[in-house]
């Protein structure tokens, strides 16, 4: 069974022929069920990493559905979902995470996270190896903030 939000009503699948591990269903907000490990996932986003697909979500573990965390993976190989690698778990007790923006060259996270009143976004950095969350101090509007890559270049205008 499927519950739509806009509705409120639960309705079936009219296929037999669904996984029984998981289900996935494609709209502008998805979610995940794992029937396996009891997890729900919820508004999972998409991002890169070294040109390898990266995807993150909240997981709420059923134990304690008052502390969600948000769980970043990445696709090994392309296009194979067998693949998909769990990178780390990002414990988020004091802010919720909007979206990640993306990663340094050491492997940290760029994230842009709500602030506690949820009315605008702050730059954290997430650091897998000693799991903290450092504040940028930088601050905006929800959506606001992108990062986009560079190489650096020395070009010479009177040169060929």
């Amino acid at each position: 069974e499927v519950f739509t939000l806009s509705s409120g009503i639960w309705s079936m699948i009219p296929s037999s022929n669904l996984p029984r591990e998981s289900i996935r269903l494609k709209s502008s907000t998805q979610v995940v069920i794992d029937c396996l490990t009891n997890r729900f996932f919820e508004a999972f986003s998409i991002s890169k990493r070294r040109d390898s697909l990266v995807v993150y979500g909240y997981i709420i573990e059923e134990e304690e559905l008052e502390k969600p965390v948000c769980g970043v993976w990445m696709m090994v190989h392309d296009g194979l979902v067998t693949s998909l690698r769990k990178l780390f778990t990002i414990d988020t007790p004091n802010s919720s995470v909007n979206r990640i923006l993306g990663f340094r060259k050491s492997g940290e996270l760029i994230m842009e996270t709500q602030n506690r009143y949820g009315i605008s976004a702050i730059l954290k950095v997430y650091e897998p190896r000693s799991q903290q969350i450092s504040d940028l101090g930088i601050c905006g509007e929800n959506g606001s903030f992108s990062v986009g890559s560079y190489k650096e270049t020395l070009l010479l205008l009177d040169h060929p």
